[in-house]
């Protein structure tokens, strides 16, 4: 065989499955947003129509609001955190770094159906251990309603998702640091720089390419929002942690509105997309 057609032949089943399973539908998606179809019966073609009913929806407007609340709530905690247990990790005086990092990374490899019920329990409004340690730290006078409140359900999604996301940054952050050279720090101890203006002037700059990697990759992982509240509180109350995503999923696999859906799912691409393009040049300019 000859050579050049050996790295096509290793690459031929991943586009295979890339075409049929990502292109295909990507491209198909567009075709049905510019109709109306119930899944069976002929296509019909309505233009703009669709796009211009998801705008004027106010289910669609809140479960867009309540994700961007839900998106920028769990990047706002979970980025410091994940940074913060990657320095810890990799500093020279923690022991038992092996163990640490199975334990930290142990919620990206729980199911996320497993997660939620854990969360579940652990913020049940009587019984979980939430608001037994709140109340007895005396931060609250009755219990909490996590799941019968927007407010309350959209914060204990946060929790839920921000434990799923930590590992997962963490484990950047700390391949980031690891890539650090040693010598700018030797170099910045003969200067008698402290940690903080290493922090500064080194560890940040320095992470900046995996920071702005997170950042995006995070973004659009948090704007996917569907399973934790469709299996704890199926958007409820009064749609109070409906997500775009469990908008997009009732309006065609419930109402078998597959051109509704569609359209949803390309204004959604197309936001994280700009949304993306925003934040690295933004990231390539600093």
């Amino acid at each position: 065989m000859n050579k050049k057609y050996v790295p096509l032949m290793f690459l031929t089943p991943f586009l295979i499955f890339y075409i049929i399973f990502l292109l295909i539908p990507i491209f198909y998606a567009f075709f049905l947003s510019v109709h109306n179809w119930q899944g069976i019966g002929p296509f019909n073609f309505v233009a703009f129509e669709n796009f211009i009913n998801i705008f004027k929806d106010e289910v669609a407007t809140t479960a867009l609001i309540n994700t961007f609340i839900m998106a920028g709530g769990t990047l706002a905690l979970s980025l410091p955190i994940s940074l913060l247990l990657a320095l810890l990790i990799n500093s020279e005086l923690l022991p038992f770094k092996g163990f640490f990092r199975v334990v930290y990374f142990m919620p990206r490899v729980i199911a996320l159906s497993v997660s939620g019920v854990i969360f579940l329990i652990l913020l049940h409004t009587d019984y979980g251990v939430f608001n037994y340690i709140l109340r007895n730290l005396g931060l609250i006078s009755e219990n909490i309603p996590w799941w019968q409140s927007s407010f309350y359900g959209k914060l204990g999604i946060i929790l839920i998702r921000s434990w799923i996301s930590i590992p997962f940054m963490m484990i950047y952050f700390l391949t980031g640091l690891q890539n650090i050279p040693v010598e700018l720090y030797e170099a910045a101890n003969i200067d008698g720089a402290n940690l903080m203006q290493k922090f500064t002037f080194i560890t940040v700059p320095m992470l900046k390419p995996i920071a702005l990697f997170i950042f995006i990759t995070s973004t659009v992982f948090s704007f996917q929002i569907f399973t934790i509240p469709y299996m704890i509180t199926n958007g409820g109350p009064s749609n109070g942690t409906l997500t775009i995503i469990q908008y997009m999923f009732s309006r065609g696999l419930n109402n078998f509105e597959f051109g509704m859906a569609s359209a949803v799912s390309v204004v959604l691409f197309v936001f994280l997309a700009v949304l993306s393009y925003i934040q690295i040049k933004i990231g390539s300019n600093n």
